[in-house]
C-alpha cells in the first residue's frame, strides 16, 4: 500500500483529518503527519498516526503568522524529503503552495481538503490586514489548485464550496463533516433537573453568551441546568462565568472547559436538550453539514434548537432532529428551549429521529469511502505519470 503524509497548520490534526488518516490506515496505507506546533483541537487524547511537530515562532490566532511561513516551509521541505511519501494530504490553505510545489518537483500527487470558507472567514477577521490578506491568499490558492490531484470539500448550503472548487480536477468529492456512530444514549428518564447542553468553541460568534442569557430568563420557572462543554481562545469563558454569577445562576451552570473530542460524546449523554446558537454571520449563513455540532448532538440522541438561517433548516427538515429559531435573539432561544421543556415526549421523539438519521445515513462510516476512493484515484494517476 501507499505512504500518505498529512500536512496541517496546528499541533494536532483536526477531528476531520484524524478520521481521514484512520480510514487510510484501516485500508492498509502507511500514514504520518507533519504539523505546525501552534495549538490545536484533537479528536483523541493521543495522535492517531505518528506525528512530527515543526517549531517556529508564532502568534496564537493571528494573521501575523504569515511572516513565519518561509521558516515553516524550509523545515517542512526537509521533513517531507526524508519521508518521500506517495501522497501529500494537505489540510490547510497555508501549506498548499508548499505541497503543490513539492508535488510538481517530485511527481507526488496532492490531495487538498477544504474545511473552511477561507474567503468568507478571513475577510471577516478583525484586522486591518484582513482584506488584502484574503485577496492575496485566495489568489495564490486558485493558482495552486491547478496542481492538485484531488480535492475534498465540506458540504455547505447551496453547494457553495463544491461549486467554487469544481473544475480544477475531476477527482473531487463532497465529504460531509460527520462523526463516527457512538454508543446510543440510554432512554431511562431521571427525576433530576433537565440539562440544556452546548458543546463547541466558547465565543460570541457561536452564540454562547446568548444561550446563557436565554437560560437565565427561563431558569426561575423550570428545574433546569446548563452544561457548557468547550474552551475559548480569549477571555470569553471567564467573562461568561462572571456573567452567570451576576445573573444568579452560577450554581446551575457548569463550564466543563476544553476536553478531547472523543470525550465530548460522554458529556453530551448527560444532556436532555442541545442548543446550536450560531449568530447570524456570513460565515455561518452558508453552513450546512460543514458544522459538526448538530450531528454530534444527533449522535447523543438530543433534540436540537438550531438557527433558522443558512442551511441549518435543511438539516433539521431532513433529519427531523429539532426545531429552528432566531438564535441571535435571546427571547427566541428561550422560547425554543421552553417549547421542548413543555413537551418532553416531543423532545424525546426529535432526539430519536436525529439519532436514527445519523445511524442510517449521516455518519463517517458512509463518508470515509469517498476519501479512500479519491486517494486511490490520485495514486493511480501517479502510476500513469511514472510509466510515461
Amino acid at each position: 500500500m501507499a505512504s500518505v503524509l498529512a500536512l496541517f497548520h496546528r499541533s494536532t490534526l483536526n477531528p476531520r483529518l484524524e478520521l481521514f488518516a484512520q480510514a487510510l490506515v484501516d485500508d492498509g496505507h502507511n500514514v504520518e503527519a507533519l504539523c505546525w506546533r501552534r495549538g490545536g483541537a484533537s479528536n483523541a487524547e493521543g495522535d492517531v498516526v505518528p506525528t512530527t511537530r515543526i517549531n517556529t515562532p508564532n502568534f496564537p490566532m493571528s494573521l501575523w503568522n504569515v511572516f513565519f511561513i518561509p521558516i515553516l516551509y524550509c523545515k517542512f521541505v526537509v521533513a517531507i524529503y526524508r519521508r518521500q511519501p506517495d501522497v501529500l494530504l494537505c489540510g490547510h490553505i497555508s501549506l498548499l503552495p508548499l505541497a503543490v510545489l513539492l508535488g510538481l518537483l517530485t511527481r507526488t500527487p496532492v490531495v487538498y481538503d477544504v474545511v473552511e470558507t477561507y474567503e468568507t472567514g478571513y475577510r471577516s477577521r478583525d484586522s486591518v490586514l484582513a482584506g488584502p490578506f484574503t485577496t492575496l491568499v485566495t489568489g495564490i490558492e486558485r493558482l495552486c489548485l491547478r496542481g492538485v490531484a484531488g480535492i475534498t470539500v465540506i458540504d455547505t448550503a447551496e453547494g457553495l464550496l463544491a461549486e467554487r472548487y469544481r473544475g480544477f480536477t475531476d477527482n473531487m468529492d463532497v465529504v460531509y463533516n460527520l462523526p463516527r456512530v457512538k454508543p446510543a444514549p440510554e432512554q431511562e428518564g431521571t427525576d433530576g433537573p433537565t440539562t440544556i447542553v452546548y458543546a463547541g468553541l466558547v465565543d460570541e460568534r457561536k452564540g454562547v453568551p446568548t444561550l446563557l442569557e436565554a437560560f437565565s430568563d427561563i431558569h426561575p420557572d423550570h428545574n433546569i441546568e446548563l452544561l457548557v462543554v468547550g474552551g475559548a481562545v480569549d477571555d470569553t469563558l471567564e467573562r461568561l462565568q462572571e456573567r452567570a454569577s451576576e445573573l444568579g445562576v452560577s450554581d446551575d451552570v457548569e463550564f466543563v472547559g476544553q476536553v478531547p473530542y472523543d470525550e465530548v460524546h460522554d458529556h453530551l449523554l448527560r444532556g436532555d436538550i442541545a442548543v446550536a446558537p450560531y449568530q447570524r454571520l456570513e460565515v455561518y449563513e452558508i453552513s450546512r453539514w460543514n458544522t459538526r455540532k448538530i450531528p454530534d448532538y444527533m449522535n447523543a440522541g438530543l433534540p436540537v434548537v438550531a438557527p433558522n438561517f443558512g442551511g441549518f433548516p435543511e438539516i433539521i427538515e431532513e433529519t427531523g432532529c429539532g426545531i429552528t429559531v432566531d438564535t441571535g435573539d435571546v427571547e427566541a432561544v428561550a422560547d425554543g428551549i421552553e417549547s421542548l421543556l413543555a413537551d418532553p415526549d416531543r423532545a424525546r421523539e426529535l432526539g430519536q429521529h436525529g439519532r436514527r438519521a445519523l445511524e442510517e445515513q449521516y455518519n463517517w462510516e458512509r463518508e470515509q469511502t469517498k476519501v479512500l476512493n479519491l486517494v486511490g484515484k490520485a495514486l493511480r494517476e501517479k502510476r500513469v505519470i511514472k510509466e510515461r
